[in-house]
């Protein structure tokens, strides 16, 4: 299998997943997506953050786990994620 192959596979393994990153749905193509591409998509679907913002997914025992934008996540429709200014201390 050629890589332009591989490439094509992957894509359409791909369907959208609405996760919640600061409390409001934000459409992504999962099931495996890159930080990065989290935060680019919530911008796109009219959030106010920004590229630079730190991202942070809820774990399911209530901690936060902090996804850099080169980390690549398995999101579920019960992802939640928040974004914050790199100065936020909330």
């Amino acid at each position: 299998m050629t890589s332009a192959e591989t490439t094509e596979v992957v894509e359409r393994s791909a369907w959208p997943v609405f996760i919640t990153v600061n409390r409001k749905e934000v459409k992504v193509d999962g099931p495996k997506v890159s930080g990065l591409d989290i935060k680019k998509a919530a911008i796109e679907q009219g959030l106010e953050i920004k590229l630079d913002f730190k991202l942070a997914e809820e774990t399911a025992d209530g901690k936060e786990r902090i996804i850099g934008d080169a980390d690549i996540v398995e999101v579920t429709e019960k992802s939640v994620f928040w974004a914050t200014a790199g100065d936020d201390n909330s």
